[in-house]
C-alpha cells in the first residue's frame, strides 16, 4: 500500500489549512479529516515519494509539541514560565573605577556582581520543560555561560545581535551582543525551515534596550507557552510578564495572563477593552490601575 500512494500537489494548500487549526477544538470533521491527511502524509513522508510533506508534517508535529507543552505548564498548581529572556544587569569591571566609569553600565542602570546574579532563584519560576534566552556581551561570555549552568540550563546555541552604531571595547570596538539559548528537561527546537537567520540587525536603542526583533522571533518560535522577561525595560508585552528595576511597576496599565486577572483585579484593577494590533484576549487582557480616593 505505501508504495502505491502518490502526492498530489493541488492538496498541499489543503492540507495547510487543516494543520493550522487550533488544537484545543473539539473532535469535528474538520479534525477527523485533519487526522486523515496527517496518516496519509505520513506514509508519504516515510516512503520519500515528496520531501515537502515530510517537511509539512515536521511543522505540524512540532506546532502541537509546543501547545501540548503550554498546556502541561499552564495546568501547573503554582505558575511556571515555559520561556524566560533574561538581560543580566552585567558589572563589567574596567581597568581603573576611578578614571574608566564614565561608560560604564553603572552609570545607566544598578548592576549586580556575578555570584547575586547567579544566586537568583530562577530556577523556582522555570517549569521541568523550559527555554531560556540569554544576553550577554563578549567579554562577559564566561560569566553568562556560569550563570546559565548555576540557574539549572544547558547551552544549546546562540545568535548575534548586530547594531547599527560602533561601540566600546579593549580589544575590539564592539557593535553587536549575544543571545544564548538554554534548555532544561524537553524542549522542542524550531521546525526545520522556520528556523531564523542567527544574525540579528536591528538598531540600537537606549543603553542596553534590546530589538523588538529579537522578542517577535520568540513568540515565532513559542506563541503559546507562558513568558517572562527578567530585567525588562518599560512595559511588558502582551502575553508576557515582567520583572526589574526598570519594569514599568508605576504604569496604570499593564497586560495579565487570563489566569492572573482575578488577583489582579482583586488588587484594585480594571479590564479595557482590546487595543488595535495586539494579543489582546488570546493569551493576555489589557488592564488598568484604578486610582484610589
Amino acid at each position: 500500500m505505501r508504495g502505491e500512494m502518490s502526492l498530489d500537489p493541488r492538496f498541499l494548500p489543503s492540507f495547510a489549512k487543516l494543520c493550522a487549526q487550533p488544537f484545543d477544538r473539539p473532535r469535528s470533521k474538520i479534525w477527523d479529516a485533519r487526522e486523515r491527511f496527517i496518516c496519509g502524509f505520513s506514509e508519504i513522508a516515510k516512503a520519500g515519494e515528496k520531501v515537502s510533506a515530510k517537511t509539512a508534517l515536521k511543522k505540524h508535529e512540532r506546532k502541537k509539541r509546543e501547545h501540548d507543552l503550554a498546556s502541561k505548564i499552564l495546568a501547573l498548581p503554582q505558575k511556571k514560565y515555559g520561556l524566560i529572556l533574561a538581560d543580566p544587569q552585567w558589572r563589567f569591571e574596567p581597568w581603573s573605577r576611578e578614571t574608566g566609569m564614565d561608560r560604564a553600565a553603572d552609570n545607566h542602570y544598578p548592576t549586580s556582581v556575578l555570584e547575586v546574579i547567579k544566586a537568583r532563584d530562577v530556577p523556582s519560576i522555570a517549569a521541568d520543560d523550559c527555554v531560556l534566552f540569554q544576553w550577554a556581551t563578549s567579554p562577559m561570555l564566561p560569566q553568562a555561560l556560569e550563570v546559565m549552568k548555576a540557574w539549572g540550563f544547558a547551552y544549546v546555541s546562540g545568535a548575534v545581535w548586530v547594531k547599527d552604531r560602533i561601540g566600546t571595547g579593549y580589544w575590539f570596538r564592539n557593535r553587536h551582543e549575544l543571545l544564548l539559548v538554554g534548555t532544561r528537561g524537553n524542549v522542542p527546537a524550531p521546525a526545520m525551515g522556520t528556523q531564523w537567520d542567527s544574525v540579528i540587525a536591528a538598531a540600537a536603542g537606549d543603553h542596553s534596550a534590546k530589538p523588538d526583533a529579537v522578542l517577535k522571533m520568540i513568540e515565532a518560535y513559542f506563541p503559546s507557552v507562558p513568558k517572562i522577561e527578567l530585567n525588562c525595560r518599560g512595559v511588558p508585552r502582551p502575553g508576557w510578564d515582567a520583572w526589574g528595576n526598570e519594569a514599568a511597576k508605576e504604569s496604570k496599565f499593564r497586560y495579565v495572563l487570563h489566569a492572573d486577572v482575578p488577583r489582579f483585579a482583586a488588587e484594585g484593577w480594571e479590564l479595557l477593552p482590546a487595543l488595535d494590533g495586539t494579543h489582546h484576549g488570546e493569551y493576555s487582557v489589557l488592564m488598568r490601575r484604578v486610582e484610589q480616593g
